[in-house]
């Protein structure tokens, strides 16, 4: 499991499986989308303050969420994974948006090569408003 900014996802690594915690808007307590994170700025937050300065929380990740990472990762490893119907979907639909906002901004290149990590699948389909 993953616990760095989305910027910085490890998608080089086949064995990788990431997850993240929620962002939410400090005065609203509204979560933000995929999107909203990279657009207010916060993508690339290494530190507390930073997520502050921009009006932005983070919520823990629950123990159910980080349940169903770890059993993924271990179905994942032993062959007994069986995806959803749905999770190529949610998978490429996160992949896109993440390959929109994590660029090189002088070159307009994406700062990751091919991506051979995974999305927690349960995250993505349990957060699916995450990835208007």
């Amino acid at each position: 499991m993953n616990t760095l900014p989305l910027g910085y996802l490890a998608t080089y690594m086949t064995q990788s499986l990431n997850i993240t915690k929620r962002h939410c808007t400090a005065s609203e307590n509204r979560a933000l989308t995929l999107n909203e994170i990279f657009n207010c700025g916060v993508g690339f937050c290494l530190y507390t303050r930073d997520y502050e300065s921009k009006g932005v929380k983070l919520i823990e990740n629950t123990p159910e969420e980080i349940r169903d990472v770890v059993i993924e990762m271990a179905e994942r490893l032993n062959g007994a994974w069986q995806p959803n119907d749905d999770d190529d979907a949610l998978q490429r639909r996160f992949w896109e948006i993440f390959h929109a906002h994590v660029v090189d901004t002088p070159q307009g290149q994406p700062l990751h090569g091919q991506i051979r990590a995974r999305f927690g699948a349960h995250f993505l389909r349990n957060n699916r408003d995450w990835l208007k």
